[in-house]
């Protein structure tokens, strides 16, 4: 029954990839680079269809035949697609239009791995898609579900981003100008489109009644079904404001310390006038930072540290700057050729203002670099990803957002309580990062919950997590077209902390080995992670 197993797995995977062919080339696969998914009705409910019928097959299957490695495989599937069946009634292809919009060009060229020419010519005939993709989008999208204020502040104004960036970004990826100017009126093509779907947009949003609220049940079906978590989603809310008022605490008793008052959001807004006086100064000082983050983790030896792993620092590539002011992460393909993870320090796009360079500086001031340092290079994103490349093809693509997310913010604070921050400052600046993960959790609750509107959602986290009003409402409305996304960080931070305690005081080992087994088994769901180890059967 074991090969049966894996001949399973590899038919599921075969599906996955034929009905996700934007997922397949960011895990390095070509066999599907120059498709998208199908957009139609009929293409949503055959994904549901053969989602539905897997799960059966695996919820049946036998498990005491399998090895111990295959039983916490076909636990992941059983989390993967019990999730995905217990909420398809969402119907988010009939409810938000941003489902519409990823046209899989980016992925094309992300990791380097294609050669130019390859990579245009996937892209082209991806972008001759784009129409009959937004034509369906048309004919799915319901009046009745869709919200009518998330269509005007949220997607139209992600439609017209598309549009522009069709029209004058896409040269950015290829140097040969044969080729670029092949792109560009293929982009001109799919900007045409995202034009008239835009307009569309406008008057659905005349007839729309619908609303984003992903509900309860949906929400707890994620928690305990996706993630096996033992909460719901009111208690994972009390748990948000309970870390809320101890994270201000904490900083109100730090910012005193440092500047002499408790109120911490004005600490913060001095110590963000010390930052890097140009991109290059930044991204010196991020690769400094990354550098000092990898020798810290060496010799304490809080983690190992795979052998040929490699974390380049560089500026985020220019198609990635309007879209990602933050730091970010690019893993390495888990399929082809090896290649290093990328550390993207964010730079501002070309022609940006003085005030545009001046913001963005203020953003990844110093006392803030060490904490975003540790999530997304050592031992966080670029660590775990090098450990879970070591796994099976299953565990490279099923992954949790509460895992991989969860151990980027339980890095931050680890790592402080290691001594790797050298200052006050650097401290407050952590406790800033987790403190604007708590309010997410509490406002994603409570706006999925419907208990919380969009301008609420807004005012708590400008005003309890320190944002600028027009940064919030950003946040906000990501929120709405992402349900359960936000609170993911701070979920999954706590949940690692609890394993990693269970893990020393029951005595299976010292907090390394936790962290090795933790990241070594993949990016899994927490709950299938604690059987993987051994903390659950």
């Amino acid at each position: 029954m074991t090969d049966a197993f894996d001949d399973a797995v590899t038919r599921f995977l075969r599906e996955y990839f034929e009905a996700e062919p934007v997922g397949a080339t960011f895990y390095g696969l070509t066999d599907w680079d120059s498709q998208l998914p199908y957009a139609t009705a009929a293409g949503f409910e055959s994904r549901d269809a053969a989602a539905r019928g897997w799960l059966d097959r695996f919820s049946a299957w036998p498990e005491p035949d399998l090895s111990p490695e295959q039983r916490v495989d076909l636990a992941l599937l059983q989390a993967h697609l019990g999730q995905q069946v217990a909420t398809a009634d969402f119907a988010h292809w009939r409810r938000y239009p941003t489902t519409y919009l990823e046209n899989g060009v980016f992925e094309l060229f992300m990791h380097g791995t294609r050669d130019e020419a390859t990579a245009c010519a996937a892209a082209v005939e991806r972008l001759a898609q784009v129409p009959a993709v937004l034509h369906a989008g048309r004919a799915n999208l319901d009046p009745a579900l869709v919200d009518a204020e998330m269509v005007r502040q949220w997607a139209i104004p992600n439609v017209a981003a598309q549009a522009s960036f069709m029209r004058e970004g896409l040269g950015v990826f290829v140097a040969a100008p044969s080729r670029r100017g092949e792109l560009e009126v293929a982009g001109d093509v799919a900007a045409s489109a995202y034009d008239g779907f835009a307009a569309f947009l406008t008057e659905l949003a005349e007839r729309a009644t619908g609303s984003f609220v992903f509900g309860e049940a949906h929400y707890d079906t994620v928690l305990g079904v996706g993630e096996g978590f033992a909460f719901d989603a009111r208690t994972l809310r009390e748990m948000g404001r309970e870390q809320v008022a101890t994270l201000t605490e904490q900083m109100a008793a730090l910012a005193e310390e440092i500047g002499g008052t408790r109120d911490w959001t004005s600490v913060v807004n001095r110590l963000r006038d010390d930052h890097p006086r140009s991109m290059d100064e930044m991204l010196h000082s991020y690769r400094e930072e990354t550098d000092r983050a990898r020798a810290f983790v060496r010799t304490t030896g809080l983690m190992s540290i795979p052998e040929g792993e490699e974390c380049a620092v560089e500026p985020a590539p220019l198609f990635l700057r309007a879209a990602a002011p933050v730091a970010s992460y690019f893993p390495p393909p888990s399929f082809g050729p090896p290649s290093r993870g990328t550390f993207n320090v964010p730079f501002t796009p070309d022609g940006a203002s003085a005030e545009e360079q001046e913001a963005r500086l203020r953003s990844n001031s110093y006392f803030e670099i060490p904490g975003v340092t540790a999530h997304e290079a050592y031992p966080g994103h670029h660590l775990h990803f090098a450990s879970a490349q070591r796994t099976n093809a299953l565990r490279q693509v099923l992954h949790s957002t509460y895992m991989v997310e969860g151990w980027g913010l339980y890095t931050e604070q680890m790592m402080g309580q290691h001594g790797f921050y050298l200052t006050k400052e650097a401290k407050l600046g952590q406790l800033s990062m987790r403190l604007f993960r708590a309010g997410r959790i509490v406002v994603d609750t409570s706006l999925h919950l419907g208990e919380m509107d969009i301008d609420e959602a807004t005012t708590f986290m400008a005003e309890r997590c320190g944002f600028p009003v027009p940064t919030a409402h950003r946040e906000v409305l990501r929120y709405c077209s992402y349900p359960t996304q936000a609170s993911s960080y701070l979920t999954g931070a706590l949940e690692i902390e609890r394993m990693a305690r269970s893990w020393t005081e029951s005595g299976k080992g010292s907090l390394a080995s936790f962290h090795d087994a933790l990241t070594s088994s993949g990016k899994l769901p927490l709950g299938v992670a604690a059987r993987a180890i051994g903390l659950a059967q």
